[in-house]
């Protein structure tokens, strides 16, 4: 056996105890942890118990993305709690990510008033606590919008300071199902013709967004006309004391501008010093080649930059979702508000309430964690088609 085969053993020798011994000690951890957490309990003559996410809620959630009134048990006060999560931090998500693009771009231009009001937005989202910002914006949204009998029209959508109302869906169930039919061989059929090799080309050679996103895009734009033309997509109206129509409360308005001009302002920062790591001999050599301006960015700062950007933003996304759980404030009936205020308030089940709380969140920060791993693993065999 030569050297290097014993180095070798040596090396996988002493890796092998070490991680036996790491897992020894995390082990011993967790037992302490459990015994510490079974004394407690059994001190206040408390047991675990779980059966208080089947019992009846009793109450209704105004804000929600999924079914519930007060028949509904805890279990389902949980989901409607996540859902209204989920929505307001990935809405947040989309445009804090162009907010910070087009600031980031901002910072890159010759004209002194775009380049200062791009420096201007971020210094003030940046620095002002988040709490703040979305305190600020409800105050603005109740105290300063129309009330009901003076409610905006814009189209087909209505204000006042009790929200947005956006048109209900009349269409019969029939046809809703045809339209989703319709989407979902859209989907396949671009999956069986090689939907991928499709949009990296697309992307390589003729700097587009993916097909499939273009393609979707339009579908859905064509459905909501084709609703529109059948009579289907039925306005808002005003009654006596309210407006009839899909609501959007204060709340999820107040919390949602918060998140996205706080978080837009990191990525922007994000984003921009991650144009200014890309080396200026790049740029001038794109200037060399006579490509214009945008082709410069577009073509050769823009993809060198990429991946310079997506970790910092994968930690602004994740303390987005984070961020969500100041809507108490403001009383959006996100998980934490609902599910570990009323609900906690209601069964005194904190433990259990906590628990389920600190393993939603870490759960999502996750899910979020592994999506943009997977995006920053496959941004490059994207662009060169592989």
């Amino acid at each position: 056996m030569n050297t290097n085969d014993q180095a070798k053993k040596g090396m996988s020798t002493t890796y092998i105890l070490g991680q036996l011994i790491g897992l020894i000690g995390l082990a011993l951890c967790i037992s302490i942890l459990v015994t510490n957490i079974h004394d407690n309990l059994k001190q206040f003559d408390l047991t675990l118990d779980w059966s208080f996410l089947a019992q009846k809620s009793g109450f209704g959630i105004t804000q929600k993305w999924l079914s519930h009134n007060s028949y509904h048990n805890n279990l389902n006060v949980l989901l409607v709690g996540i859902a209204n999560t989920i929505v307001v931090s990935l809405l947040a998500i989309i445009v804090s990510t162009e907010l910070g693009v087009i600031v980031a771009l901002s910072s890159r231009s010759p004209n002194p008033l775009i380049r200062g009001t791009g420096r201007v937005y971020v210094h003030v989202f940046r620095n002002v606590p988040l709490l703040v910002q979305i305190l600020f914006w409800y105050n603005i949204w109740v105290l300063r919008t129309p009330t009901v009998p003076n409610t905006w029209h814009a189209g087909l959508i209505a204000l006042n300071n009790r929200g947005i109302y956006f048109p209900e869906i009349g269409a019969s169930q029939e046809m809703l199902i045809g339209l989703m039919g319709v989407w979902v061989a859209h989907v396949l059929l671009l999956r069986l013709f090689q939907y991928r090799k499709i949009a990296s080309y697309s992307i390589k050679r003729y700097q587009l967004l993916p097909v499939c996103t273009i393609t979707t895009s339009a579908y859905l734009v064509l459905v909501i006309i084709a609703l529109w033309l059948s009579n289907s997509l039925i306005p808002p109206e005003i009654g006596r004391f309210n407006v009839s129509g899909y609501h959007i409360y204060p709340e999820f308005i107040a919390l949602f501008l918060g998140l996205s001009l706080y978080t837009g302002a990191y990525n922007a920062e994000s984003i921009r010093g991650a144009i200014l790591s890309v080396p200026v001999g790049q740029q001038e050599a794109a200037e060399t080649l006579s490509m214009s301006p945008w082709q410069c960015f577009r073509q050769v700062i823009l993809p060198q930059s990429v991946p310079g950007f997506i970790p910092p933003l994968t930690s602004h996304y994740v303390n987005c979702t984070k961020n969500s759980s100041l809507g108490l404030a403001v009383g959006y009936p996100e998980v934490f508000a609902i599910f570990a205020g009323t609900v906690l308030n209601q069964t005194g089940r904190a433990f259990e309430i906590i628990a389920i709380i600190m393993v939603v969140y870490a759960a999502l920060s996750l899910v979020t964690i592994q999506s943009m791993n997977w995006v920053n693993t496959r941004q490059k065999k994207w662009v060169l088609g592989t």
